[in-house]
């Protein structure tokens, strides 16, 4: 039985990863994304499903703003031929307005609640700030696979910010 669980697990994990199941190297890959799951349903299982929904609305450009400004802050360490380039400043300012805009129904929803907007602006921009400080010092620079981590753990740190808040 357990074997026929394991494989029912595994096929379901790789169908949200969109992998191929047969591939043993890649699932030996995937184990950060199974605990980013494990922590975004152990983060969400326990604020009303309105709440849930809406952070998750509002984490996830929220967490690609964030993520987006190692291009900014750090050289790129991938492929030359690859690399992005600076941001203009209207460019900028759409991504600003793309990963805030989408508080506005989280604000809407939590009045009357203990939810403070500062601490989901602050906490996750701290976890940034840690995250940069890591990717510099290790990896001087940034890498799209770096960028994809960041946005995760930014995601992560917003929606644990709406529960512990709640």
């Amino acid at each position: 039985m357990k074997g026929r669980e394991e494989t029912a697990f595994r096929k379901l994990t790789c169908s949200i990863m969109d992998r191929p199941v047969s591939t043993e190297q890649t699932w030996k890959n995937d184990w950060p994304f199974c605990l980013y799951l494990l922590g975004c349903f152990l983060s969400l299982r326990y604020i009303p499903h309105t709440f849930a929904a809406a952070a998750v609305f509002a984490a996830v450009p929220f967490s690609r703003m964030v993520a987006c400004q190692l291009v900014l802050m750090l050289p790129y360490r991938g492929k030359a031929e690859v690399a992005p380039s600076r941001y203009s400043t209207a460019e900028g300012l759409l991504l600003f307005i793309a990963g805030m805009a989408p508080f506005a129904p989280l604000l809407w929803l939590a009045t009357g609640t203990a939810l403070n907007w500062s601490w989901l602006v602050f906490a996750p921009c701290i976890v940034m700030y840690g995250l940069y400080m890591l990717l510099a010092r290790h990896l001087h620079g940034f890498t799209y696979d770096s960028m994809v981590v960041v946005s995760m753990i930014v995601e992560l740190a917003f929606i644990a910010t709406v529960s512990l808040n709640l």
